[in-house]
Parts: structure tokens; C-alpha cells; sequence
């Protein structure tokens, strides 16, 4: 600890912010290093209070502003969003419980705390009551919210349900055991706001999306590959550009950030209610948008299991349109011509 001066320190930014180089040969990754010396810094406030140790923070010490440097590929302006026909894709190649969560995901904004951290009482049913075209009769109809605070930020949010959404939950609600307290649980049963043993994140969700990507790259190898957490700003991109009013502040809204993201008046929030109406009846537009995506799937809710990807199958159907015999497929697509017989029969 005696050798931890100040321009210990500054050397030691100094050599994150110039990105070493990694066991792949490149300069390690930009979000690493930031991570790096974030940790870093609050070692050495941690280690300054610890009464454990004889070590303070060098006299008049501030941490200089550290700039972390950009190679010429991290200038190249990537696409961060998902286009329709990639989420197809996805959700073809996504399992039921995979699917409820990217539903949850792209109705209401949720990443993967945000889905873990659910709570049965944040979903709230609302009977409403709607009058007919004489201007006379009434009918109930029944909305489904979802209404909380942001665990990261505290801020509120809430969501109308979309149909699909309801019944993915419907779906997940087999997996609930007897006194959980979160809607969205693993396959098991089990929170996945649970930390591992090591008291690392959780990660069961990150691994279903991998497994989700890896199917897809075995047939398209080039496929558009982002994390999770994509998914919510897909959403998010495709409700800003919605052609309706003031679609920023609605996507601000449904992303749960601040209401100083939404207006320069910084009293605003302190006189007026967000207009949730209009998030409602954007996220219905949003739905439209999405329906080829969630009606590309017959029985989104039925498990199959099948070590055959859907482009394969999609050969085989193709084949046999054209007349050819399982046989002929079979040599076609790499696969015994009992499987092939199986798809079409399945098929038919």
C-alpha cells in the first residue's frame, strides 16, 4: 500500500484509459475499461475509510477526468435497434418461455431487472366501461396495466397490456410456486433476482438469448447480433418514430426515464401528471407494428422439441412441394430421410 501514491494512481488511469491489449490481440473493450476504473475508483475511497488499513488518499488528491480511447472501429456507427423481419427471426427461433419475455420486453420497456424485479400486485386489471355507436349501449371491457416504479431509478411508469402480453404471462404463471413473489421466474421456479453462489448477477435470461442467437447463426451467420437488452430499445425506436404527437416524451415515458428527459421546465413535473393516455394509445400503434413479428408463430405457447432449425424445415417443406421424395431431401439438407418424413408429416 505504500507504493499507492498519486502518480501511482494516475498511471494506473492512465494505462485503462489507453486500453490494453486482450488475449484476442485487439485493445480490450471500451465498456471494459470504464467498468475497470469504476471499481478502481471506489476501491480507494473504500480503502481511504477503512479502518482496517493505514492507507488515505494522497493530500489535495482528485481523480483527473479520464478519457478512454476510441479505435477507428468504435467510430463506425453501429445500428442498435432490431429491424421487423430480424424480430421475426428471433421469435421463430425463440422458445415459449423466451417469447413471454420478449414480449414483456418490447410492450413495456423491460430489460432484464426490470423483468426479473415483476411484482404480482404492479399488475393491476381495470374494468372499463366503453358506450356503443347509438351513444346508449355499454360494454365492459377489461384492460390490463402494469403500474410500478423503476427499481434503477425510482421513477414511475405504466404499461397497457398488450393481448399477447396477457397471455405470456397466463404462460409464465405455470412456472410460479406457492408464495413467490415475482411473476417472472427460471424454468425451475426460481427468482432470478437471486445471485450465484460467487454473488455474481444473475444470468439465467442473458443464456436463454445466447442459446436464442446461436440456433439463428447456425443458419444465418451474418445475422444482426445485439444483447437483450436491444430488445427494450428497439421498442423505444420504433415508438419515437411513430407519425403521432410529441412521440419523444411517450418514448422517454415509456422507457421510464425522468421527467427532465421529457421538457426544459424543469417545474413541469412539479405541476402537471405525465399524459399516460397517450402512452396507452401509443403502445396499441406499436402493437400493429408488431403484429407480423408476434403472428409469425401459429402456437407461440406450445414447446417443441426438435434439434432441427426452422430454415431447415422450411427446406424440407420447399422440396417437397416440388415433388421430391424424403430420400432426395434427406441427401438435400443433411438430415435421415425418417426425420425428413417426420417435418412433413407434422406439416401436413
Amino acid at each position: 500500500l505504500d507504493l499507492i501514491d498519486a502518480d501511482r494512481i494516475e498511471v494506473w488511469l492512465a494505462y485503462w484509459c489507453n486500453r490494453p491489449i486482450g488475449e484476442s490481440n485487439n485493445p480490450m473493450a471500451f465498456t471494459t475499461c470504464r467498468n475497470v476504473l469504476i471499481v478502481f475508483r471506489q476501491f480507494l475511497r473504500w480503502l481511504n475509510r477503512s479502518p482496517n488499513f493505514d492507507w488515505h488518499l494522497p493530500r489535495d488528491f482528485s481523480f483527473p477526468r479520464c478519457k478512454i480511447a476510441k479505435t477507428d472501429a468504435d467510430r463506425i456507427k453501429k445500428r442498435n435497434h432490431f429491424k421487423i423481419a430480424e424480430l421475426k427471426t428471433i421469435w421463430k427461433y425463440a422458445k415459449p418461455w423466451d417469447r413471454a419475455l420478449i414480449l414483456l420486453s418490447l410492450n413495456c420497456g423491460f430489460s432484464k431487472a426490470e423483468i426479473a424485479s415483476l411484482q404480482p400486485g404492479e399488475i393491476v386489471e381495470v374494468e372499463k366501461k366503453i358506450k356503443g355507436k347509438d351513444g346508449e349501449s355499454e360494454t365492459t371491457k377489461k384492460r390490463v396495466y402494469i403500474k410500478r416504479f423503476r427499481r434503477k431509478t425510482d421513477v414511475y411508469g405504466e404499461w397497457l397490456l398488450w393481448p399477447e402480453t396477457i397471455k405470456a404471462l397466463e404462460f409464465l404463471a405455470q412456472f410460479r410456486t406457492k408464495g413467490n413473489q415475482h411473476v417472472v421466474v427460471n424454468q425451475a421456479g426460481n427468482p432470478m433476482t437471486r445471485k450465484t453462489k460467487k454473488e455474481n448477477e444473475n444470468q439465467v435470461i442473458k443464456n436463454h438469448w445466447d442459446n436464442i442467437l446461436k440456433r439463428i447463426m447456425i443458419d444465418e451467420p451474418n445475422f444482426h447480433k445485439l444483447s437483450f437488452k436491444y430488445m427494450r430499445k428497439t421498442g423505444a425506436t420504433y415508438l419515437r418514430h411513430l407519425k403521432i404527437e410529441n412521440a419523444a416524451e411517450l418514448a422517454s415515458m415509456y422507457l421510464s426515464h425522468g421527467e427532465a428527459a421529457d421538457n426544459k421546465d424543469q417545474l413541469l413535473p412539479v405541476y402537471t401528471a405525465r399524459p399516460w393516455k397517450k402512452l396507452h394509445r401509443a403502445l396499441m400503434l406499436l402493437r400493429k407494428k408488431m403484429l407480423p413479428v408476434i403472428s409469425s408463430v401459429k402456437q407461440p405457447w406450445e414447446a417443441t422439441v426438435t434439434r432441427t432449425t426452422p430454415k431447415t424445415v422450411e427446406k424440407v417443406k420447399a422440396f417437397r412441394t416440388q415433388g421430391m421424395t424424403l430420400k432426395q431431401i434427406a441427401k438435400e439438407v443433411g438430415l435421415h430421410w425418417i426425420t425428413v418424413g417426420k417435418i412433413c408429416r407434422e406439416e401436413e
